[in-house]
């Protein structure tokens, strides 16, 4: 029996890494940062949110025993932030009413009668939405990702030489086949960090044969 294991890690830029996912220009004020005021309410810069991971990488196992072969191609990243457009236009407070879905948390949204909520008030046409740039919609990035898996099987000689083969192998093969997160999306999306509604990375299962005469 064989086994090999190689590892790849990078770790992100320290001073890149402090940098915000998202930086308007100004601070809110002492009257903006009230629950019940909207203005402004979209100048908070989110400190230590960023879309730059502090690692990635991944490793690779190769397994054989006998004909048989197992190779596993795993990635990984850490320590950076989402942010999730799709949800945050779904749980807007008003501003997109009538071309868009609307997510059904919004059912519970304060009213005078509902007070006892975490979602805000809905205005119709709201141009002063309190949900723009919300810490609310970013979510932690982390996954771990298998990227490619093969299991293979190479047929016996005395097999082989019967068919007048000089080899043959079967294989299964698979990308993409597991992904452990926390998140309700695609992971693996663009460096920026910014997700709408991008298509995700495909999940295959392939099957062959390999014939060498």
């Amino acid at each position: 029996m064989r086994m090999k294991l190689v590892v790849g890690l990078c770790m992100g830029a320290v001073a890149l890494a402090a940098a915000p996912l998202l930086a308007p220009s100004l601070v809110p004020s002492a009257k903006a940062a009230v629950a019940t005021n909207r203005n402004n309410s979209s100048n908070m810069i989110l400190e230590g949110m960023s879309a730059i991971p502090k690692g990635f990488g991944g490793f690779n196992l190769n397994v054989g025993y006998r004909g048989l072969t197992l190779d596993m191609a795993w990635s990984y990243k850490y320590g950076h932030y989402i942010w999730d457009e799709g949800v945050e236009q779904m749980e807007n407070d008003g501003y997109y009413d009538f071309h868009r879905n609307i997510g059904k948390d919004q059912l519970n949204a304060w009213t005078p009668t509902n007070t006892n909520t975490n979602v805000p008030r809905r205005i119709r046409d709201n141009g002063q939405g309190g949900y723009y740039y919300s810490s609310k919609y970013l979510k932690k990035g982390d996954f771990l990702r298998l990227k490619n898996l093969t299991l293979s099987y190479n047929l016996p000689r005395g097999f082989n030489s019967k068919l007048g083969l000089a080899g043959a192998r079967i294989y299964v093969a698979g990308t993409n086949l597991l992904t452990f997160s926390g998140l309700n999306i695609d992971p693996e999306i663009k460096s920026s960090g910014y997700y709408n509604y991008s298509m995700p990375a495909m999940r295959t299962v392939t099957l062959g044969l390999d014939l060498t005469f």
